[in-house]
């Protein structure tokens, strides 16, 4: 791994680049805020702000085309829950923290400083004594031993509660990267932190003795002033070639901590994308204030001069000194009255008469000044808007003689200079969906998903149990239909088709089986096209119902024309938007259409075909009774087989209990001859 002395060279030189934008931004921070006769840049951010960010936006995940047509029902649903429990999930966490807000923020930032900056962050409570960063234990100390470690076997050792991803916005001086041309070239990012002492302990133990604190009026990514402690800067660096994020103060010699990638996702970095509406040959931000400054400077000073003309411009005059009197009652008297004065009237007239008399201070001139200044005034307004691009129209101003379909007119032409830029702020917004989806499938424990989708699984063991019993039920229905008992076969059960959580697990933790399975967008849109969208589908249904209804008899008269029409179809359906599956749909419609009414009709039959036909109907239905006969007649012998054999069984048992009760006679019979002949011989003997 590089040393610290390496990524401290990379930070100072980063900052050397960067430090004329920061001053630049510094001083728009100034514009934006501060108290003018016609703040324009206030003004254009948010109406442009307003314009590109307008609605909350919401994840959509959905499951991508193959599983939604895959046959295999089992696949199907296991796709289907997958993309639910992820945007449940995602939904769900996104309602615990301000993502709306967020977004505006860095929106604004994109318009105000040129670029916009989203980093996501993971936060887990761990209930268990395991800590939440590597290398903070004496025996991990060393930097390549904790980048080492990987934050998954880290992980698996840490019992979770709550878990959170949450998006922030980096302020524009809180932010370095390595100088390249392309986003996708970037090989390391890095975060300044600022730390009072204890968060610094907090953080890095012992190490925080090394950082030096200094009490200097520095800001932190809120914008937030520090004023009352001392801060330290820290840096966090994520290393994308090393695979590492390590932590580093400018004057250190030695890593305050360093780890392995911690989440574990596709780009490395924890930021999405960078948010820039105008880019030049690099990456470096080009506010666009920049642009019509000097314009708006033009413009500050003639609003300042209109309100010295306007200043100058007076309703007063002088009169002799004698007259003012007379004059103090003509001014101060009512409407529709007289006043007398000791004036001579005929004289009076002679002489020009009141305006005579009266000698009026000089307005004209002014008044001719200040319609030239409101005229420079808008036309400067005028080339500001040029530039960027807001139309009377987004500014809520139109002709009241437009017709309505004039004002959509102006609606659409107005909004296509600020299309570019919904365009890349939606794109942000999905990118952050998405890697917010990547790191709540990655990490999320299956309690929190469970609790956060609230969708209920059966287990591997009920599964199982299902299993079990349907191939019980078929074999029993198997041997039914061998000894010729009519049975039918349960289908399926559907709990076999329904997936576990294991199954969805490994949907959710693998990035390819994830990427294959849901695709992740995103809701955000500059403009409401509801209305516009609902529209279209009906003009749409009512144009393919109509083409379809009007030429299916022409089209079953003539089928030769088929393929021409389905082209015609699929041209139509192809014009409007989102309308692939439709298409897809429709053309394998019309393909099984053609050939089953291309299919060759049958002869009709002959009344020689029909005789035989029904002969061999009823001959087959014989052959049917005879079998169901012979069954009979099999069952009946079998039945007698079986009253047969337990008859034989019974005289077996009776001729075998015969043959032991003569067994037995016979013995008795042996013994009393045996007896009798041994007396036969004691006689003989003349012994008895």
């Amino acid at each position: 791994m590089k040393s610290v002395k390496y990524y401290q060279d990379l930070i100072q030189a980063a900052k050397n680049r960067a430090r004329d934008y920061w001053r630049m931004c510094r001083e728009i921070e100034s514009d934006y805020t501060k108290e003018k006769r016609l703040n324009i840049l206030f003004s254009n951010t948010e109406t442009i702000r307003t314009a590109i960010a307008t609605n909350n936006p919401k994840p959509v995940i959905r499951t991508r085309f193959p599983k939604q047509q895959t046959a295999d029902k089992a696949e199907k649903n296991l796709a289907r829950t997958v993309g639910e429990v992820a945007e449940r999930t995602v939904i769900y966490n996104n309602d615990c923290f301000d993502f709306n807000g967020i977004t505006e923020d860095i929106v604004r930032d994109a318009v105000l400083f040129g670029r916009g900056i989203p980093r996501v962050y993971y936060e887990a409570e761990i209930k268990n004594a395991q800590d939440n960063y590597v290398g903070d234990t004496p025996e991990t100390d060393d930097a390549e031993a904790q980048a080492a470690i990987s934050p998954s076997e880290k992980e698996s050792l840490q019992e979770k509660g709550h878990e959170q991803v949450s998006v922030k916005r980096v302020r524009y001086d809180c932010f370095l990267h390595q100088d390249v041309r392309e986003w996708e070239d970037v090989g390391w990012v890095a975060f300044k932190h600022l730390m009072d002492r204890p968060t610094a302990t907090k953080e890095f133990g012992p190490k925080a003795k090394t950082l030096q604190f200094s009490d200097e009026q520095t800001k932190n990514n809120s914008g937030e002033k520090y004023n009352k402690n001392l801060y330290a800067s820290v840096w966090e660096i994520w290393d994308k070639n090393e695979e590492v994020v390590v932590f580093i103060s400018e004057n250190s010699k030695e890593f305050l901590r360093a780890s392995g990638a911690p989440y574990d996702i596709a780009g490395f970095f924890p930021v999405p994308g960078l948010l820039q509406f105008i880019k030049g040959k690099d990456l470096t931000p080009t506010p666009e204030y920049t642009v019509y400054k000097k314009t708006a400077e033009a413009l500050e000073k003639i609003c300042t001069r209109i309100d010295s003309a306007v200043a100058n411009i007076k309703s007063t005059g002088i009169i002799a000194g004698k007259d003012s009197e007379a004059f103090k009652r003509v001014l101060n008297a009512r409407d529709n009255s007289l006043v007398a004065i000791d004036v001579n009237i005929g004289q009076l007239s002679a002489q020009g008469g009141l305006r005579a008399m009266l000698a009026e201070y000089p307005n004209d001139e002014k008044l001719k000044v200040l319609a030239t200044l409101d005229a420079e005034k808008t036309q400067r307004l005028g080339e500001i808007y040029e530039i960027t691009g807001i139309s009377d129209l987004l500014r809520g101003q139109s002709d009241a003689g437009d017709t309505a379909t004039a004002q959509q007119i102006k609606g659409k032409f107005g909004s296509l200079r600020l299309q570019a830029r919904q365009s890349a702020a939606q794109e942000l917004i999905k990118l952050c969906f998405r890697m917010i989806t990547e790191i709540i499938c990655g990490h999320y424990s299956v309690e929190n998903l469970q609790a956060a989708s609230s969708i209920i699984l059966p287990t591997a063991e009920q599964k199982q149990a299902a299993f079990t019993q349907f191939a019980i039920s078929q074999q029993q229905a198997a041997a039914a239909a061998r000894q010729g008992v009519p049975a039918q076969s349960a289908p399926p059960p559907d709990i076999l088709t329904i997936p576990t959580w294991d199954d969805v697990l490994n949907v959710l933790n693998s990035d390819r089986l994830r990427s294959y399975t849901i695709e992740v967008e995103s809701t955000a849109t500059a403009f409401d096209a509801d209305q516009d969208e609902k529209g279209r589908r009906m003009e749409f249904f009512s144009a393919a119902s109509g083409m379809i209804t009007n030429n299916i008899p022409f089209l079953q008269a003539n089928p030769e024309f088929i393929s021409a029409f389905k082209q015609t179809i699929l041209f139509t359906i192809g014009g409007f938007a989102n309308s692939r599956i439709l298409k897809e749909a429709f053309e394998e419609s019309f393909n099984e259409w053609e050939a089953r009414i291309k299919m060759p009709m049958p002869a009709q039959p002959t009344p020689d075909m029909i005789v035989a036909q029904a002969q061999q109907t009823a001959a087959k239905a014989q052959l049917q009774m005879a079998g169901v006969k012979q069954a009979e007649v099999n069952l009946e012998l079998q039945k007698l087989r079986t009253q047969t054999g337990q008859e034989q069984q019974k005289i077996n048992i009776n001729a075998q209990k015969t043959a032991g009760e003569l067994q037995i006679k016979g013995g008795r019979l042996q013994t009393e001859q045996a007896k009798a002949a041994a007396d036969v011989r004691l006689r003989q003997q003349g012994l008895k």
